[in-house]
């Protein structure tokens, strides 16, 4: 049974990905922050692994042998307000890991960010000349070069914006999807919203995530959805599906703010996609579980 080693266990991308790997046939190590309870899946156990603690990663070598780490965890900083932190999780930590998937001979996937090519960057594709003009995408770019320098086999993923049930505000759509959903809220269009996102639903991750562990697949890859959608369209079918007795808000603006496109060409195979209505009413579903 191959032993998997999940970072950032807990986290959006995290907790589906465990929830699925549950039900397969392998041992999974879910890595938590902090001390908790045991996991309701057998095959699931939790340990303690705390990223900015950089001596107690390497010494995990000492209690288990993973067959492939999985790391998702991350320090997602936007505002620079802590950036020895934000390096030492998001960089350091990465190197501590990479040193020991070397020392365990261990398969190892990183989760990146197609922030790598600049946060303003309007298309994009594997191939695009690299901008790291946030500190974020930066440590996330040099944890890049720190694992191919170190390993051989590992598979990079940069990902844009995935969407789903998420708790934190890393994605307006995802908050938009939260307000529909709990707080009855229906979003206001202030604008006409015409830009296009190609943004990835979560569980269509997992199953890219799935196939990789599957194939043994390295290399660097950019992860996002085929379907290009308008801001506007989504956020009227969040409304349509979680709000139908709502009346939907329309701002007209005197100022006109333009918005433009911002589509990232993925280069793996991500097979059949789950449509963005069909998201939104498994979410429903999900959310009344």
């Amino acid at each position: 049974m191959k032993k998997i080693l999940v970072t950032g266990a807990t986290g959006f991308i995290g907790s589906n990905l465990i929830k699925k790997l549950s039900k397969l046939n392998f041992k999974i190590y879910a890595a938590k922050r902090s001390p908790g309870t045991k996991s309701s899946f057998n095959n699931v156990q939790e340990i303690y692994l705390n990223l900015l603690d950089l001596k107690n990663i390497i010494k995990l070598n000492q209690n288990y042998k993973f067959d492939l780490i999985i790391h998702l965890g991350a320090d997602i900083n936007f505002d620079n307000k802590n950036k020895k932190k934000t390096f030492t999780i998001n960089t350091l930590a990465t190197k501590q890991l990479a040193l020991l998937a070397k020392k365990m001979k261990a398969k190892f996937i990183f989760a990146s960010t197609a922030l790598i090519y600049g946060k303003d960057k309007k298309n994009i594709n594997i191939k695009s000349r690299v901008c790291t003009d946030t500190y974020y995408a930066l440590t996330k770019y040099k944890a890049e070069k720190i694992l191919k320098s170190i390993l051989h086999n590992v598979c990079i993923l940069r990902f844009v914006g995935v969407y789903g049930l998420d708790y934190s505000n890393h994605l307006m759509l995802n908050k938009s999807i939260r307000d529909a959903l709990f707080k009855k809220t229906a979003p206001i269009l202030k604008h006409s919203l015409t830009a296009k996102r190609n943004y990835i639903y979560v569980m269509d991750v997992i199953k890219i995530i799935i196939r990789i562990i599957s194939s043994n697949l390295s290399g660097t890859y950019l992860i996002a959805s085929k379907k290009n959608l308008s801001i506007k369209s989504m956020l009227m079918n969040i409304y349509k599906i979680f709000l139908p007795q709502k009346k939907l808000l329309f701002i007209k603006q005197k100022e006109k703010v333009k918005v433009e496109d911002k589509i990232a060409t993925s280069n793996i195979n991500i097979g059949r996609e789950t449509k963005f209505t069909s998201a939104l009413i498994q979410i429903k579903k999900f959310s009344n579980l």
